[in-house]
């Protein structure tokens, strides 16, 4: 039952997450390709591409782990959970982009 909560949160989290960075930071060409959750659900890493050349990899992951904090909270307003985990972006460097 705990796996499910877990892949069940793990998937809301990519698709409002996604959505969210789209819509409301306009990074455009940006796509989440993984999400690792902890199993108590307390933190949750973000790992994700840039398809767009001009647009520095590293200075957008910065800029997510700076905002982290403000994604977390809006999300938390929108979102039905007792907790919304510790946020942590990554650059998806294994992926072929």
């Amino acid at each position: 039952m705990k796996e499910e909560r877990v892949e069940k949160i793990r998937s809301l989290l990519y698709r409002e997450l996604s959505y969210y960075i789209k819509t409301k930071m306009n990074i455009e060409d940006f796509q989440i390709t993984r999400v690792l959750l902890s199993p108590d659900l307390k933190k949750a890493k973000f790992f994700f591409i840039i398809y767009s050349s001009d647009q520095d990899k590293g200075k957008v992951e910065e800029f997510l782990n700076r905002n982290s904090k403000r994604i977390r909270n809006d999300l938390f307003r929108s979102l039905r959970l007792r907790v919304v985990p510790y946020f942590i972006f990554e650059y998806d460097r294994g992926c072929l982009m």
